[in-house]
């Protein structure tokens, strides 16, 4: 049963493997639900972050833009990798193509926008970002020239490299998630970040039903926040502890900040070695792609 089940999903899909399949359900089919649950992002909603890309209108629409663009790239992205797709109708192959590397240039402006405030906006985490944008519109760009060229292998190995590094921003969420509760269960209360009261004033605004009832507490932990003008808040900056603490979620935040460029830093280098040792793997493929690349020139030359 199981077996004539898995040849008629091979059949309809154009895998030649179930290991095939199973890889791509594992990679772009995980990126692609990613993608749709990540749709909450179109309105700016990190504690701490959102006070900002609230009061900057560049800032709020870089953000906007960023998820409107690259939450639909994530959701069409498997159909690029279906090898019946590909081979019944390449036409609809290649301008899928060019639509998905369209959006992903002008994703990338918008995350660059946003980035400027993302998880508190540290050089850390902006120089992760700026990192991953070069480095896959890098990639965009070889494949691209390849297949202009005719060299279907070379199109496939970038074009692999260039997808394989843009999701490493799923593998980011999961390293941002052991790294907090590592550092909340073996080093509690040691780190640090840098806010200001405007900022923590704002995430308790907008949390909590209690403001009002809670201000006292806030400023007996936030003494130099006594000043309570918006201007004045955003001048006045504070040390705040990085914890997982759901009753102080300004904590949190400065968790999330605390780990997110190093989590993006290791989460793109276990893309990048991910995905030469996929490469490496699968040479056999390359070498029929270029076989095939290399027969359609001589019968042009004919």
């Amino acid at each position: 049963m199981f077996s004539r089940f898995s040849r008629a999903l091979l059949q309809w899909t154009g895998f030649t493997s179930v290991q095939s399949f199973v890889l791509f359900i594992g990679t772009v089919g995980v990126f692609a639900l990613f993608s749709m649950s990540q749709a909450t992002w179109m309105r700016p909603q990190a504690p701490g972050g959102k006070f900002w890309f609230e009061r900057t209108w560049w800032l709020g629409w870089g953000l906007r833009w960023h998820a409107w663009v690259m939450i639909p790239v994530g959701i069409l992205l498997p159909l690029q990798f279906l090898p019946r797709l590909r081979a019944r109708t390449p036409a609809l192959h290649r301008w899928l193509g060019r639509l998905l590397i369209l959006g992903v240039s002008l994703g990338n402006v918008g995350g660059m926008i946003a980035t400027r405030r993302s998880f508190g906006g540290t050089i850390t985490a902006q120089t992760s970002f700026g990192t991953l944008v070069v480095i896959s519109s890098f990639s965009m760009f070889k494949a691209w020239m390849a297949i202009r060229a005719g060299r279907v292998d070379r199109h496939r190995v970038w074009m692999l490299r260039a997808w394989c590094y843009i999701c490493s921003v799923l593998t980011l969420r999961i390293l941002m998630a052991v790294f907090s509760f590592a550092i909340a269960r073996v080093s509690p209360d040691r780190y640090k970040t840098v806010s200001t009261c405007a900022e923590i004033l704002h995430t308790y605004e907008t949390l909590s039903c209690d403001f009002t009832g809670s201000l006292p507490r806030i400023l007996a932990r936030y003494p130099s926040c006594a000043e309570l003008g918006e201007k004045g808040g955003r001048e006045v900056f504070v040390a705040v502890n990085a914890s997982l603490n759901v009753m102080r979620p300004e904590e949190i935040f400065s968790m999330l900040s605390l780990v997110y460029g190093v989590c993006a830093f290791l989460g793109l280098v276990i893309h990048v070695l991910g995905v030469e040792i996929y490469l490496e793997w699968s040479r056999g493929e390359t070498e029929r792609l270029k076989e095939v690349a290399k027969n359609a020139e001589k019968g042009t030359e004919k």
